[in-house]
């Protein structure tokens, strides 16, 4: 099943988050944490994968990392986003929605 879910994420922050597999943790041949303009647009504002951005503990649980880097220049708007996971033959779209960026409000002097 797809959580369906809408974030908000300071543009230039850095966005962090995890998820636990319960199942399919030996099998997990890939990961992708993607955000586009649109869903069927080429270019994306940025993709991680597993091993460049997606890591894993050894025991179930992965680690999302998005650096200040990957949406410092983005326009403020809404964008289109899915987590998806591969494992063996099976591929599982976890968790997808939109993220608008927003600015910050202040700057840190």
């Amino acid at each position: 099943m797809t959580k369906e879910k809408n974030l908000f994420h300071v543009r230039g922050d850095t966005l962090a988050f995890n998820f636990k597999l319960l199942d399919y943790d030996d099998d997990l041949t890939g990961a992708y944490f993607s955000m586009k303009p649109t869903y069927d647009s080429a270019d994306f504002v940025f993709q991680k994968t597993l091993g460049d951005g997606i890591t894993n503990d050894g025991d179930g649980l992965y680690y999302v990392h998005v650096d200040p880097q990957d949406t410092a220049s983005a326009e403020i708007r809404s964008y289109y986003y899915d987590l998806r996971i591969e494992a063996g033959d099976d591929v599982f779209t976890v968790m997808r929605g939109m993220i608008t960026l927003v600015d910050e409000v202040g700057e840190v002097t």
